[in-house]
């Protein structure tokens, strides 16, 4: 799966010190997903009165590209924890995708004469799903890192 240099989700992998996503081990392109997730939380925790269309736009291509990624990780060799916790927020992904596109459509564009539909109720069930998404994979986390305390933090590939 090629996914644009300029993505949030090639940003992420940078900021991480990964050069080549989509030659990363499975098990690293999944933490940088989930740390994507937690990104994309913080970004639409801005007000939704204000929230700038395009910045909607990036937010739910990483979301496609995490459900695609998430599905093509299942097809290889992932430890078992990070299958569960994909299969566990898979609905919830779809969900948020799918509400975030709605908000998205419905956001009037600087010249668009017609009035606005009302876009917030998509724009917040998003963003909730989004956070239960995110508590979801902190609590697996957490769960791990209690059982394997010698896996904490490692991420390298």
């Amino acid at each position: 799966m090629q996914i644009p240099s300029s993505s949030l989700i090639n940003r992420i992998s940078r900021q991480k010190g990964i050069g080549n996503f989509e030659q990363a081990l499975p098990d690293v392109q999944f933490e940088v997903y989930k740390l994507t997730l937690k990104k994309i939380w913080e970004l639409l925790s801005d007000d939704p009165q204000i929230f700038p269309k395009a910045s909607l736009h990036e937010i739910t291509t990483a979301l496609n590209k995490i459900d695609v990624g998430f599905q093509y990780l299942l097809t290889k060799n992932i430890e078992q924890e990070h299958a569960n916790e994909i299969r566990e927020i898979q609905e919830k992904l779809i969900l948020a995708y799918t509400s975030l596109v709605d908000a998205y459509n419905k956001l009037p564009t600087e010249t668009d004469k017609r009035r606005p539909r009302p876009y917030h109720k998509s724009f917040l069930d998003g963003r909730k799903l989004i956070s239960e998404i995110n508590q979801s994979l902190e609590e697996e986390e957490s769960e791990e890192e209690e059982s394997n305390p010698s896996h904490m933090g490692d991420q390298s590939a």
